[in-house]
């Protein structure tokens, strides 16, 4: 806890780089094989992808929606994330806390979507299973809903 709680938030918000902190903890966590490796081994591990949410998008980008995808994370995993499991080809483009600078917790980081996308708040719909997120979503204005199973959320996306 002590990595989440203190490190690997700052790498989410990209103040330092999960391969310059990591090392220490693999340590103490008796990790024998290399940084890779351990990198590989929790990207890969963590990459389950509802094939039916990406069918969802895939019918909203064919009706000339744009889907960008909305992730905490550090540099490295979102890079993991849009490259090696595909979903770059799969979204018209993503908002990384590390690359913004602020996690989906303070309303800058939704304000920096909406200025990004040069689009007003109210014409985001904003989907996320972590209803406080869902919150300072609704606080900038945005159309925020929590995700709580599949077909809430596509009788929703759908009406």
């Amino acid at each position: 806890m002590p990595f989440f709680k203190g490190d690997y938030k700052k790498a989410a918000i990209g103040e330092v780089d999960i391969r310059d902190v990591l090392p220490s903890y693999l340590k103490k966590w008796g990790w024998t094989k290399s940084l890779d490796d351990f990198l590989n081994y929790w990207y890969e591990s963590e990459r389950d992808i509802d094939e039916r949410v990406i069918e969802v998008v895939k019918e909203l980008r064919e009706k000339g929606i744009k889907v960008y995808l909305v992730s905490d994370n550090e540099a490295g995993r979102g890079k993991y994330l849009m490259e090696k499991v595909g979903l770059g080809n799969e979204f018209d483009g993503s908002f990384i806390s590390s690359v913004l600078g602020v996690t989906k917790s303070n309303p800058q980081f939704f304000e920096k979507v909406v200025n990004n996308l040069q689009v007003q708040p109210e014409e985001i719909e904003y989907w996320d299973d972590d209803s406080e997120n869902v919150e300072v979503a609704n606080s900038v204005g945005i159309k925020g809903h929590t995700y709580s199973d599949f077909e809430k959320f596509k009788n929703n996306i759908n009406s």
